[in-house]
């Protein structure tokens, strides 16, 4: 019995896109760019039973006309594969197409790009690779307003197979280019700098001598992991949940749940997370880089982008891995296999106490589960993994590899205001990451609000009268314009969603926590085309009343869109958030100013949040954690 959330099967992509491939309706020359479940209503899921029919499956499939520029979203209806709905979406324009991205790959012999390339000392357009970016919006170029579909294109240089392109820019040229015809609209030509000479390779023979004293490291679960995948349903110890893969926001959660024995009942936490949007704004002015701002899941697509994980790269341990049924940047349905891995691993101490007096100390392992996945996107790799803990809390770190983006320099000139000189001859400019992450929660069901809470010092006065005292404060976001909020590292500023309907056993309403990690806020100016375009940046937390509809923070179609869509739209509606069902989305992301450190490849670096029971259980949930049991010549434990 097929599951109302379950993912499309490949046959089921197959049919739907043949279905709107052959309706006639999608102009003269169709490309399939995605395609997607259209989920069925929340109430419809949470009240639908494995013995009854399920619900209608429906499929929303996104595609462009190149001859036209057009964008159609249909709606195929699987039952009887016909199409509910089709419609043309002018002036909106879907994410990448792979064509366009190979078209793109000829402009090195257009003539005035070859003249350029010439300028700079490269003749041979076979060695260089076109990365096609997209266009952004900027108000006053008036080929942003004509809702031509645009790419932004650079160029790179690179000798043969295995060179990295991205140490090897060719800086100032960038071509604004027509995807449909090909035309270059505009190319920007500034003053030429030489193409860096080394291209740089990071596998294990180019990088020299490796380190000889590495042992091997094993992970071992003789009698395998402690979880169960079924289909798309995870179990592991007291949590559940499904788990799918989207072309555009990756790797989806729902009905995230935890079984409480004390309670004695499953109790829900979240129904539906996943990521709402990324964007990578750029700190340099220069016409090589002011108009980077890219929306890596609205444009590109992050579950498009998602690697196969391999064992001892990817992942370490006993792995079960999910495939997912994909259309590919090719139109084409397939599967991507090993897209999402799954295992336990070890986290150092649960809970812990040495009791002096009896000489004994008792001390629990914390295990955690992972579910992760990586993606690629030009020269960054981006990895997103969410921990699921014994003591009831939630996790999403994210992390950020791959090759910084360089422009070239003269040799020996100093870096700009606005990099770092990474190399003699090149520098990464300023840049920041931010991901947005919704996060449909349902503390126990779908009656919640939201809460912030500053520690707050007390005044001087009778109540407090040696000077020591503080306490939490309380306030109630109770509409949209009030749930536009910033992180307080120095209030240690929370927020807690609350359940008014539901009392733990010290007869308060049952919590959840939201902590933020450290995190910036957006840079670019307000009136900017990404202070416009990228609005939540601005914040770290924003809360709407749940609407199945909106899902992504700067709008479902964010390519040459002039921005306030998504939560900007969202929130004009100024609607209630008390005692509703409500949605947090949470901005987490990092400011990088490269580093020497950051060049050839990028060691990880981190960000992201938490989700804390906050009186959800009675007591410790981690109680019931067995001691662990190490053989280790002879048995021990934790006590």
């Amino acid at each position: 019995m097929m599951h109302p959330l379950d993912p499309p099967t490949l046959d089921e992509l197959q049919r739907a896109v043949k279905v709107v491939g052959t309706s006639g309706r999608i102009g003269e020359r169709p490309h399939v760019c995605l395609a997607a479940l259209e989920e069925p209503p929340k109430e419809m899921v949470l009240a639908w039973r494995p013995e009854e029919p399920a619900p209608p499956r429906r499929l929303k499939v996104v595609t462009v006309d190149r001859a036209s520029s057009l964008t159609y979203e249909s709606v195929v209806n699987l039952d009887d594969d016909t199409i509910e709905t089709c419609q043309s979406l002018t002036g909106i324009h879907a994410p990448v197409l792979l064509d366009e991205f190979n078209d793109c790959q000829n402009l090195p012999r257009d003539p005035a790009v070859a003249a350029a390339l010439a300028r700079r000392g490269v003749t041979n357009p076979d060695t260089v690779y076109v990365e096609p970016w997209p266009a952004a919006w900027f108000e006053g170029l008036p080929y942003d307003q004509s809702h031509r579909r645009l790419a932004r294109a650079v160029f790179y240089v690179f000798e043969e197979k295995g060179d990295q392109p991205w140490s090897r820019p060719v800086h100032g040229l960038v071509a604004v280019v027509d995807r449909s015809t090909g035309e270059v609209v505009e190319l920007i030509d500034d003053a030429p700098v030489p193409v860096p000479p080394v291209s740089t390779r990071i596998d294990p023979d180019s990088l020299g001598p490796l380190r000889t004293d590495v042992k091997p490291l094993e992970i071992i679960q003789r009698e395998g992991p402690s979880f169960t995948l079924e289909g798309n349903e995870l179990r592991w110890q007291r949590w559940s949940m499904r788990i799918s893969m989207h072309p555009m926001e990756g790797l989806v959660f729902h009905q995230i749940s935890y079984d409480d024995p004390v309670a004695g009942r499953v109790r829900p936490i979240l129904y539906r997370a996943a990521m709402a949007e990324m964007v990578v704004p750029y700190g340099d002015p220069q016409g090589q880089h002011f108009w980077r701002h890219v929306f890596d899941q609205g444009e590109v697509g992050m579950g498009r982008a998602a690697n196969p994980l391999k064992l001892g790269c990817d992942c370490l341990g006993e792995i079960v891995y999910l495939d997912a049924p994909i259309i590919g940047m090719d139109g084409q349905p397939g599967i991507l296999e090993h897209a999402v891995c799954i295992h336990e691993e070890d986290n150092n101490v649960l809970w812990r106490h040495r009791d002096t007096l009896r000489n004994v100390t008792e001390s629990r392992r914390d295990r955690r589960l992972v579910v992760s996945f990586w993606a690629t996107l030009g020269n960054y790799d981006y990895g997103f993994f969410w921990y699921f803990h014994q003591d009831g809390n939630i996790e999403l770190e994210v992390k950020l590899s791959g090759i910084v983006l360089t422009g070239a320099t003269e040799p020996g000139a100093p870096a700009s205001p606005y990099g770092t000189k990474v190399t003699d001859d090149m520098e990464a400019p300023h840049h920041q990451h931010f991901f947005n992450i919704r996060l449909d929660l349902d503390i126990d069901g779908p009656v919640n609000r939201i809460e912030e809470v500053d520690a707050s010092p007390e005044p001087p006065g009778p109540d407090n009268p040696w000077g020591n005292a503080f306490r939490p404060r309380v306030t109630v976001l109770e509409k949209e314009s009030e749930a536009k909020r910033r992180a307080d590292p120095t209030a240690s500023r929370c927020w807690r969603i609350v359940n008014p309907e539901v009392l733990n056993a010290m007869g308060r309403p049952v919590a959840y926590q939201l902590i933020t990690g450290p995190a910036p806020v957006l840079f670019a100016q307000p009136d900017s085309a990404v202070g416009r375009r990228a609005e939540f940046a601005y914040n770290h937390v924003h809360v709407t009343a749940y609407d199945p509809t909106e899902t992504r923070a700067s709008g479902e179609y964010p390519t040459q869109h002039p921005g306030g869509a998504g939560l900007p739209a969202f929130q004009a509606a100024d609607r209630n958030l008390v005692d509703t069902d409500v949605v947090v989305w949470v901005t987490c992301g990092v400011t990088h100013v490269a580093r020497p450190e950051d060049y050839p490849v990028m060691p990880v670096e981190r960000t992201g949040f938490m989700l804390r029971a906050h009186g959800f259980f009675d007591a410790n949930p981690a109680l019931d954690v067995p001691p662990l049991s190490v053989v280790n010549g002879e048995d021990s434990c934790c006590h």
